[in-house]
């Protein structure tokens, strides 16, 4: 049940009519902020203004969008993503990503995480208060080659967004058949990571006993060693949800964005958000 009370939900509205810079929002997306910041107002002001901020400033990731468009389209062609039949002792819903096409000349970060974004969002228009969500990664397949192609400049944008702005409550981060590709892989999100979001990774060799306490391997998919469907049959399930309601949610999003010229106080701009070396500097609320 929503904690959000309507003297909170009230104010949030109050407050937005007074940021000429951000869109008109549903009471959904500001109940969704309220919910993933704990119900704090400020906390949850600060985080709607990144969002939306960051919005803007990514168009690579946020624009040409729709679920049916070529760029996300090359995504689900070499990404499968799921959410899994069962949550988690405390509720969460567990989304599980891997590897569909290992051909490095296939990757395309922009796109990959394009889509994975819009899935996660469809996911949090159909509940915005769910209690939280913890990301499972299997890495197996993933090499050099794909890491040349990793845009930093997206990465960076992309860790903003997933620390400061996203409307969401990440419990937890699992990689399971951890090998040695993943220590590069961590080298390059280092400089981005920050210490809530480290406290919260865990990594896991096979056969993966130490992720399987905390997660019944009979919930698993059935290449896993569990008893539901394949990766694959989950992804499709999880591509037909996108893909019903994806079109009406992008459509609307797209007039979501914030109006650099219209901000009460210093504009801010690319460098104030995401740095000029590659450090994160948060947005202030004026």
């Amino acid at each position: 049940m929503s904690e959000v009370k309507q003297e909170d939900l009230q104010a949030m509205r109050e407050w937005l009519k007074k940021q000429p810079h951000l869109p008109s929002l549903p009471d959904y997306q500001l109940i969704m902020f309220l919910h993933s910041c704990y119900y704090s107002l400020e906390r949850a002001k600060q985080a709607l203004d990144v969002c939306f901020t960051v919005r803007t400033h990514a168009p690579e990731v946020f624009e040409n969008r729709a679920p049916d468009s070529a760029d996300v389209q090359s995504a689900v062609n070499v990404i499968e993503a799921c959410t899994l039949p069962h949550k988690d002792d405390k509720g969460n819903t567990i989304i599980f990503t891997r590897l569909k096409d290992t051909d490095p000349s296939k990757f395309n970060c922009d796109n990959i995480i394009k889509a994975a974004l819009l899935g996660l969002e469809v996911l949090l228009k159909e509940n915005p208060t769910a209690p939280g969500y913890v990301f499972v990664f299997d890495p197996t397949g993933f090499g050099l080659q794909h890491i040349s192609k990793v845009t930093i400049s997206t990465i960076r944008k992309f860790m903003v967004y997933v620390q400061e702005g996203f409307p969401l409550r990440m419990k937890a981060v699992h990689v399971l058949n951890t090998n040695t590709i993943i220590d590069k892989v961590m080298m390059l999100l280092k400089p981005f990571l920050d210490k809530e979001l480290a406290s919260i990774l865990f990594f896991h060799t096979p056969p993966n006993d130490e992720f399987f306490k905390v997660y019944n391997k009979e919930w698993m998919p059935s290449e896993y060693g569990g008893k539901e469907k394949t990766v694959a049959e989950l992804t499709d399930d999880m591509r037909q949800l996108v893909l019903k309601e994806g079109s009406s949610y992008v459509a609307e999003e797209a007039k979501w964005r914030v109006d650099e010229s219209k901000r009460q106080g210093k504009l801010k701009t690319k460098v104030d958000l995401f740095g000029a070396d590659g450090s994160f500097k948060k947005l202030s609320i004026d």
